[in-house]
This record gives C-alpha cells, structure tokens and sequence, in this order.
C-alpha cells in the first residue's frame, strides 16, 4: 500500500524559503499552541506560516521527532527564530537552565555543501561567529540532511538565522517544503 501524505492547502506564492526544523511532539504542541495560536501570531507578528507533519512523516536517519516547516521570506524566518526556540524550550523539561541547547535543522544537501565549504572552511567560520557548535549529518534522504545546532539558548536564534541564509541561497526550500518521507524511509542513505 503507498503511503498518502496529506499536503496542506497553502498557497506559497509570495513565501520564497521553508526552513526545517525536526522537533518532539511535545514542541510541535507548544510551537502550534491552543487552538492554532502560536502559528497564527507567527503569521501576524512575522508573516511566517507553519506546517508540522504528523509523526507518519518522519525524516528517517533522525529515527523520530516530527519535521516542522516555517516559510515565508527569511528576513521573517530569522525574526521568527526566537520565538521558536522558546517554546523549543518550553516543551524540553530536562532542560536546566545554562546548559546548552540542541536543535537540529533539514537542510538540502546543496545547502549543506555551501554551508560546509572548502576543507569545511565556512561551517568553521560560522563556530566561531554563532559562538555554537554545527555538526551536519552525513547520512542523507531524498536530497536532504540533519544540522545540529548546539550552544547557550540565547545563541541559538541567530545561528538558525545563519542556516536560513544558507537555505535561501540554495534556492531549493520550497522544492522541499512538503516531501513525503514515510513513502520511502527505506530509500535513505549516506550522502556522497
């Protein structure tokens, strides 16, 4: 039997980057919040809209957590990001406070190679900007890899910021946006 995604109705004419994040489910609760109104005062305050995929739609090499999609214009994305890693940390109750976070992003995996760079000259570079450590996964699915993103919780919305700019110059977010993982967990494989 094929697996169905339901893709949501959205229209993504104006919104030129999706940005990935991979989440628990009791984060993707927070992030939705009552009723819808955490994602509708994300589409208010910073006109960024938010898709969670249920957890039949999981990225295969993270084993878990589900994928949330934020798209809009990344100048939006970026402003968005500290309101995300606040209900990130909101839904993590082992968290203490300054103990570093994690936070793992999906990027494509061109996206990846241009944040890599040279012998790993720009993802070095962007250590020491961010003040966080960015470690990229080098299994991949479908075009895409995991980023984790590590470091104090107030560090981590600009770092997310630095990854945007990464995904927007790919040029490929939105070819990405809505895939469908749980058709084809088996088809992952490392990268090359």
């Amino acid at each position: 039997m094929e697996s169905r995604l339901k893709v949501p109705r959205l229209d993504l004419g104006k919104d030129d980057t999706a940005f990935k994040l991979l989440v628990s489910s009791h984060a993707a609760g927070k992030i939705i919040g009552r009723g819808g109104a955490e994602i509708a005062g994300m589409r208010r305050k910073f006109g960024v809209g938010c898709h969670i995929f249920g957890p039949e739609n999981t990225f295969p090499p993270a084993g878990g957590g589900q994928v949330a999609v934020f798209f809009g214009t990344r100048a939006g994305i970026e402003q968005a990001f500290e309101t995300i890693v606040a209900k990130i940390l909101e839904a993590e109750e082992a968290w203490q406070d300054g103990q570093p976070v994690s936070v793992t992003a999906i990027m494509s995996s061109n996206s990846i190679s241009s944040l890599i760079g040279v012998r790993g000259a720009t993802i070095a570079n962007l250590r020491r900007e961010c003040g966080c450590s960015f470690n990229a996964d080098p299994n991949g699915c479908m075009g895409e890899q995991l980023v984790m993103v590590t470091g104090p919780p107030e560090r981590l919305p600009p770092a997310l910021a630095a990854l945007a700019l990464f995904v927007e110059r790919s040029g490929d977010s939105l070819d990405y946006a809505f895939q469908d993982y749980g058709a084809s967990s088996a088809a992952w494989a490392p990268v090359a």
